[in-house]
């Protein structure tokens, strides 16, 4: 019993289907046969025939020699690495002032038109250290730059 209500479950949506395709065929049939054009792109509407202008265009486009899934071809050249920022060095203080008494001798040095207080071999003002005094000169450091100021 369950055979035969398959068969005609399977026969009704035959019919159903193929009375759909028909009507479907008829509709477009009547459309043209209204416009008086049969076939081809004549009575196609501006919006289809830009979609069919295109999608030729894009046939053109595509290579069919390449596979997405498989590996990239032996004239593929990888994007350069971006390059570390070149650090630039920065600009040395100049030498305001040094004095010499019976406690030492002192320095002053300006920062970007500030000028530090007295400073002594060792101390530090806006990053740069006071390493060295000598006769020649006045040696100051920031990070891996060293300079040598010239006495004022």
């Amino acid at each position: 019993m369950k055979a035969p209500v398959g068969w005609l479950i399977l026969g009704v949506s035959l019919v159903l289907v193929a009375g759909r395709s028909l009507l479907a065929g008829q509709a477009v049939l009547r459309v043209e046969a209204q416009s008086g054009q049969f076939g081809g792109n004549r009575g196609a509407e501006p919006v289809l025939l830009r979609a069919m202008h295109q999608d030729s265009l894009l046939m053109q486009l595509t290579t069919p020699d390449r596979d997405p899934f498989g590996p990239p071809r032996a004239n593929y050249v990888a994007p350069a690495r971006p390059k570390p920022p070149v650090e630039v060095p920065p600009e040395p203080p100049k030498a305001v002032l040094l004095m010499q008494d019976a406690t030492g001798t002192q320095v002053q040095i300006e920062v970007d038109g500030q000028t530090s207080g007295r400073m002594t071999v060792g101390s530090s003002f806006r990053g740069w250290t006071v390493t060295a005094i000598t006769g020649s000169g006045i040696t100051v450091k920031k990070g891996n730059h060293q300079y040598t100021l010239p006495r004022p």
